[in-house]
């Protein structure tokens, strides 16, 4: 009997045994059942569990833990119901109920005559990164938080208030701020720049002291702006 063919596949089995041995990778191969066949070293090393162990076990009994979202799981299984690939992120456990994130391709596998096999999974521990995710919007979220309790307080205190940053830029100001200059109510937006809102006020006739010497006026109104101790009284109209 020619068996070159079988040998072939043999041959081609054992390399990609061989390289899902060296990946850092976790590959897990599961039967049409989705019971375990196969998992390499690294897939070992990360969960705690022996291949000797997993074999012939279903592979969402050992994965799924409390705070696996259904919504992901039932993604899974209608994928290897229809048989296509996927990929999706999912929240596992390891043997001792350690969560873990993993970014998962799966892709469905044949045998030699084509007919279906199994799935092989490949997943790459995305465990950091995620917490990274999760930090960040924990701090976007304490950042709002924040803007918001310093807009209330600025809005209750009885003065007028504005913040110009760095780049002399319109950032935060209340409403009395707003109110004390209703001929600049269309410029006073965030991102309104400092001189450009006052030079417009000298051009609308709204600070008086600068009637019949505006650039001087301007001038030393700006020196006056960015020396940082500087206190001023102006007429307006």
């Amino acid at each position: 009997r020619d068996v070159t063919d079988e040998e072939q596949r043999r041959s081609e089995l054992a390399r990609m045994e061989q390289v899902a041995r060296y990946m850092t990778n976790f590959v897990v191969i599961t039967d049409t059942s989705g019971c375990i066949r196969w998992v390499n070293p690294a897939f070992e090393a990360r969960t705690g569990y022996r291949l000797s162990e997993l074999v012939g076990r279903p592979r969402a009994e050992i994965s799924r833990g409390p705070q696996t979202d259904p919504e992901t799981v039932r993604k899974i299984r209608s994928a290897e119901a229809r048989r296509t690939n996927l990929h999706t992120e999912i929240r596992n456990v390891d043997r001792h109920g350690n969560a873990y994130w993993v970014e998962l391709n799966l892709h469905p596998i044949t045998d030699a005559d084509g007919h279906p096999a199994g799935f092989v999974s490949v997943e790459t521990d995305i465990t950091a990164r995620r917490a990274q995710e999760e930090r960040l919007a924990e701090l976007a979220a304490e950042a709002v938080s924040a803007r918001e309790q310093l807009e209330t307080a600025i809005e209750a205190l009885p003065d007028a208030f504005a913040y110009y940053d760095s780049d002399d830029r319109l950032r935060l100001f209340n409403r009395r701020y707003h109110d004390y200059f209703p001929a600049l109510a269309d410029l006073l937006v965030p991102g309104a720049h400092y001189e450009e809102v006052l030079r417009q006020g000298v051009a609308r006739g709204v600070f008086r002291d600068a009637a019949g010497d505006e650039e001087a006026w301007l001038s030393q109104t700006l020196a006056d702006h960015r020396d940082t101790t500087s206190e001023r009284e102006s007429r307006m109209s």
